[in-house]
């Protein structure tokens, strides 16, 4: 048997002809579900029915006590599990639009930029849409991650590190029927492994780092439903399906010169809760630069102090005291000639 996730779960097993197991997945939560009915509908779907009173989990409910619970699963022509259901075609890549994204282009985003995009209202079979057929490229800082029970998608939460906007960003099984077949099949595998190296073992129940892990992700924009997912951004934007993922270098992440008109650079980084050094460089007269660290959630923890930054190309060196911060990821916020730059940075353990 699969994961069991509290006291009964419902069970769901797919057999050959000859009894053979092809599929198994178990789902629930903390409490009590029990399946009382099965059948395929005329869609291939298979619905399950049952009750429960599990408050968690797949279930997900707010409301106490026992309840009647479907679940409704998916299966391809040739008996493997074929995950999803709503828009599956488009969340996979696997539908005839896909040919109209550009995957050579990769368009620099942010998690406030996708959540500030207009909603799009969409029906559970709508093909893709040409808001959908971009690939960004989006830094965040990764919060939470579990692995769906019904489609066995990685559901993973970033945070934008200027703002508290927030998004969801999903990865592809590519063992289910309809991702393999695509061409990017194995760019999921191999991002799953990445988030199974880096981050943690995923599971149905949802984990939180602390802190944050800074990502950078690849990903092809794509709008969702509410239906009270963690993380959900105010739009229902998503990047869905992720291409690559890697971890966040810790470059400015936004600024409104270019390298060459100002330069930053930190370190030690990361720094044993000693003195880190801020080197600043330009090549105007900006006159006051401030310096301050925050962290992750934006809050201030060390006080902004001001400098004056000549023009000629001179560097300045800020030192600020570390000692009294905790281990985790904070971030160095400069404020110079109108332009708001942050430089990210690690206190060790």
């Amino acid at each position: 048997m699969t994961i069991n996730r509290g006291d009964f779960d419902y069970w769901i097993v797919k057999l050959d002809s000859v009894g053979k197991k092809v599929w198994q997945e178990s789902f629930g939560g903390s409490g009590t579900d029990y399946a009382l009915s099965v059948r395929e509908n005329q869609r291939g779907y298979i619905d399950v029915a049952g009750n429960s009173n599990s408050l968690d989990g797949e279930v997900g409910s707010s409301i106490d006590g026992d309840r009647y619970w479907v679940l409704r699963l998916k299966y391809a022509s040739n008996g493997a599990y074929d995950c999803g259901v709503e828009r599956w075609d488009v969340k996979t890549l696997s539908d005839g639009d896909t040919s109209l994204i550009d995957f050579s282009t990769i368009v620099p985003s942010s998690v406030t930029e996708q959540s500030q995009m207009p909603r799009q209202s969409i029906g559970q079979t709508d093909p893709r849409y040409a808001t959908e057929r971009t690939v960004y490229k989006i830094n965040g800082l990764l919060t939470d991650f579990k692995r769906e029970a019904d489609d066995h998608d990685l559901h993973l939460v970033i945070h934008d590190a200027l703002t508290d906007s927030v998004m969801i960003i999903e990865i592809p099984d590519s063992a289910c029927s309809a991702v393999a077949s695509t061409s990017r099949g194995h760019l999921f595998a191999i991002a799953r492994q990445w988030v199974h190296d880096n981050v943690g073992n995923p599971t149905t129940a949802f984990k939180t780092l602390s802190p944050p892990q800074p990502i950078t992700i690849t990903g092809v924009g794509f709008w969702d439903f509410a239906h009270g997912q963690r993380g959900l951004a105010a739009n229902a934007r998503e990047i869905h399906p992720v291409l690559t993922i890697e971890d966040w270098t810790g470059n400015a992440v936004a600024e409104t010169s270019s390298p060459d008109d100002f330069t930053i650079d930190v370190f030690p980084n990361p720094t044993q809760r000693n003195i880190l050094t801020v080197s600043l460089q330009s090549k105007h007269d900006i006159g006051i630069v401030a310096v301050s660290v925050v962290d992750v959630a934006g809050r201030v923890v060390v006080p902004r102090k001001s400098h004056q930054l000549y023009e000629g190309g001179n560097t300045m060196s800020v030192y600020v005291d570390t000692a009294k911060l905790a281990a985790g990821n904070y971030f160095v916020k400069i404020v110079a000639g109108g332009r708001l730059m942050k430089k990210m940075f690690v206190v060790g353990k």
